[in-house]
């Protein structure tokens, strides 16, 4: 592998403790709370009704992606385009760094007998490297609306299901470690 991916590996593994996880998941919750979850209610009430998030699907296509944002009055849709390029800039690395550290502690004791095991905290960089193309996409529908290129909606639906798909895979992974950590037999002494 990639001697700076094998660095970055191992210094993870070697620096998750306890009080990283809880300062990541304080974090992670703050963001959520106050943040991410006000603004999608700022939007909707600057478009006066609820609307549905592009990113909260699980695919669209652009025929979606049109109907969806037929909803959004134009100062909804640059309200979405404004928190979407801020706010939702942010928050990929408050989750990707909650859940690099949680891989982390979880495989961490395993790495003796599993050196590879070190990589599974890097795996939430893809949901973000995904989350982030996809961001890319919408602010673009958002700000350009309706004229928009339809191959931006189709790619953009792409991304969408490579994030959430990758993301089911990181949770696979933290179900697995926790199975592990619960289930592992302990040498007897």
């Amino acid at each position: 592998m990639n001697p700076l991916i094998d660095r970055i590996a191992k210094y993870i593994c070697q620096k998750v403790n306890g009080r990283l996880l809880g300062l990541a998941a304080l974090i992670y919750i703050g963001v959520a709370a106050f943040i991410m979850r006000p603004g999608a209610l700022k939007v909707q009430s600057i478009a006066g009704k609820r609307l549905e998030i592009l990113d909260l699907q699980w695919h669209f296509t652009p025929e979606k992606a049109a109907l969806l944002l037929e909803n959004y009055t134009p100062e909804a849709r640059q309200a979405a385009a404004n928190f979407t390029a801020t706010a939702d800039a942010v928050y990929p690395l408050v989750y990707t760094f909650f859940l690099v550290v949680l891989l982390g502690l979880l495989y961490k004791s395993d790495l003796k007998e599993h050196p590879s095991w070190c990589y599974v905290p890097l795996m939430p960089f893809w949901v973000m490297l995904f989350d982030y193309a996809e961001n890319f996409c919408i602010i673009y529908i958002l700000r350009h609306f309706p004229d928009y290129p339809q191959s931006i909606a189709f790619v953009g639906g792409w991304f969408t299901s490579f994030k959430w798909l990758s993301l089911f895979f990181v949770l696979a992974l933290i179900l697995s470690g926790i199975y592990r950590r619960v289930f592992k037999k302990k040498p007897k002494k």
